[in-house]
């Protein structure tokens, strides 16, 4: 129940799996970009979609559909989150998009994570959405429930910018963190 994605691309998913990782390990230089189109993904150990190397990874929600992700609340991996990507991570698109982070993190990005125009709800064990290097939310709405923090970044440089839209968030620990 491994996909693999070895080479840059436009990559559709659809459909339901109850068990699969989509593990993305491209060159450095290279886009993916994946779109969601009534997609019902969990995974039992891991993250959903794991972006263990490439150059960007976008993630398309397409308009009019529903998306559901989560992981599973046992892990053998240090990838903690339902997305986890090493690289800058964009999740963009109009539809709906559930993601639940019932391991630790929901959706946690190395580099940048940026949100933009989508519709996005988000629950998690931990922080619910991560961008070490900077989150960035434009004309999106973001409803968040996490019992760590709603929005983190943690790198020195990072910042966390929410512009137009709306965001909800219900946390534990912060709403909002930023060093």
């Amino acid at each position: 129940n491994i996909l693999n994605i070895n080479e840059g691309g436009s990559y559709i998913l659809t459909g339901k799996n109850d068990n699969c990782n989509i593990v993305i390990n491209a060159f450095d230089d290279e886009k993916i970009h994946l779109f969601l189109k009534n997609a019902e993904l969990s995974a039992e150990s891991g993250p959903v979609i794991y972006a263990e190397k490439a150059g960007k990874v976008i993630i398309t929600v397409v308009e009019d559909t529903e998306n559901m992700i989560s992981d599973s609340p046992e892990y053998a991996t240090e990838t903690e989150a339902c997305i986890f990507s090493n690289c800058d991570l964009t999740i963009n698109g109009s539809g709906k998009l559930f993601a639940y982070g019932y391991y630790h993190d929901a959706i946690r990005s190395k580099d940048r994570l940026k949100l933009i125009e989508t519709n996005l709800f988000v629950k998690a064990k931990n922080d619910a959405l991560r961008g070490n290097d900077g989150v960035i939310i434009e004309n999106s709405t973001t409803e968040i429930e996490s019992e760590g923090n709603g929005i983190l970044t943690n790198s020195e440089a990072g910042c966390v910018i929410v512009q137009g839209g709306a965001c909800k968030i219900t946390a534990g620990e912060n709403a909002i963190a930023a060093d």
